[in-house]
């Protein structure tokens, strides 16, 4: 496509002014049609009748005739014809899709009769990469409603919808640990307080050992003070008896008063030690002062534990409402024609619920709205299963299409509708 053309194209797309819609439609032998002429009046364009009349194939023929290859059966042509047209007047354009045995062409002219030499791309400019049908949208599951919304605004949100959805999961993952370590703490019985260092064994064991041995130092000097006390009594008896041994029994006698003096004056002179029952007590408790020291160490460790967990969740928190919110200010950016409507993860929400969750007639209206923001310039939608529509949603869908200056065809079964295009054995049925 020229430049010329393309700075053409782009004039009529930023054009403030009023949107194009299909002035007249002509469509010949187009599958069920044998020769159909309408020109709408109006915003809402009802084709109503009976069941395979050819109602869908007036809808078919301003597809066909628009999007092209992507939209054109594989039998456009009427059975027992050679040749099918569709001729679409948009004002400021005119559509005209020819259909032969062999294939079809297509050309457009703007009001001048000025034919552009990449006629599909003149179109495809103006239309959007998601389907004529709005209602289409409702119908869709998840992921092809977040891809159309994606598509529209050109907002990607896979990346930073997996970022949000690990961080989710890691937060779920913390605060279940963080629950843990809480519980802990709650159901923490031991003591509130504990020394800065865990009692020693060996320090009162050691006590205990050199207590032991001045004990036993001890207890040897009594004896062998009671051995020479004893030998004493027994001398002074052989004395008695032994009068040849008195020299010698005196002598010894001499003796031992000097070393039994000796040994009271180191037995009086021996300090006083700690007590040794109070000793094998403390060590008969250690244990228990062990166990305490340690529980109480745990529940600080808990403390610390339970502050960064709480910490990392808030963390997690923090960055999935900043991902929200900048989501949120993107798509409020976007100029959505809808308020609430948001892409998460899991889905197209509209004001904090799942898209599937809304009532009938928002959907509708939700869709109607997207399927006009998609086609800012050629606002002309499709709704094939008008059937479905009750007279609230109907209401509502003509008074869309009067406040954004959009043109919605609607196929409904039955003739009962207000000014219809009765569509009968493939023609439209005169008043």
């Amino acid at each position: 496509m020229s430049k010329t053309m393309n700075k053409v194209i782009d004039k009529m797309n930023n054009d403030k002014g009023g949107s194009m819609k299909i002035i007249e439609l002509k469509s010949e032998n187009v599958k069920r049609l044998k020769a159909v002429t309408i020109k709408p009046d109006g915003n809402t364009v009802i084709l109503a009748g009976n069941n395979e009349q050819g109602k869908t194939s007036v809808l078919d023929s301003i597809e066909m005739a628009l999007r092209g290859k992507k939209s054109i059966p594989a039998r456009p042509i009427r059975d027992g014809q050679s040749k099918a047209k569709i001729v679409i007047d948009l004002d400021e354009l005119i559509v005209t899709r020819t259909f032969t045995q062999k294939g079809s062409s297509l050309k457009v002219e703007n009001k001048e009769g000025l034919a552009y030499t990449s006629p599909q791309q003149v179109l495809d400019k103006l239309l959007s990469s998601v389907s004529f049908d709005p209602l289409e949208f409702s119908h869709m599951d998840s992921k092809g409603q977040m891809k159309t919304i994606q598509d529209l605004t050109g907002l990607d949100f896979t990346e930073v919808n997996e970022r949000r959805k690990l961080l989710y999961e890691n937060r779920t993952m913390t605060n279940r640990d963080l629950k843990k370590v809480e519980g802990a703490v709650q159901s923490y019985s031991g003591p509130d307080s504990s020394t800065k260092e865990m009692p020693s064994t060996s320090v009162i064991v050691a006590e205990l050992e050199a207590a032991t041995k001045s004990s036993n130092e001890l207890v040897a000097l009594n004896k062998k003070f009671d051995n020479a006390k004893n030998q004493d009594v027994q001398l002074r008896s052989d004395l008695a008896h032994l009068k040849e041994t008195v020299k010698r029994a005196e002598k010894e006698i001499a003796d031992n008063n000097t070393e039994g003096k000796e040994l009271v004056a180191k037995i009086n002179a021996w300090p006083s030690g700690p007590n040794l029952d109070d000793i094998r007590a403390k060590l008969a408790t250690i244990e228990d002062d062990q166990a305490d020291w340690r529980e109480y160490q745990h529940h600080q460790e808990l403390l610390v534990e339970e502050k960064a967990m709480a910490k990392k969740a808030n963390g997690f928190t923090n960055d999935i409402e900043k991902i929200d919110s900048d989501k949120k200010k993107a798509l409020k950016e976007a100029n959505l024609p809808v308020d609430g409507l948001e892409l998460r993860e899991d889905g197209v929400y509209l004001n904090e619920l799942p898209f599937d969750q809304a009532s009938g007639a928002v959907k509708i209206k939700t869709s109607v709205a997207l399927g006009i923001m998609m086609n800012p310039k050629l606002k002309v939608l499709i709704i094939r299963d008008g059937s479905l529509l009750d007279a609230n949603s109907m209401e509502a869908i003509r008074a869309m299409a009067i406040e954004h200056d959009a043109q919605i065809w609607i196929e409904r079964v039955g003739k009962g509708d207000i000014f219809p295009v009765i569509i009968e054995d493939g023609e439209v049925e005169e008043a």
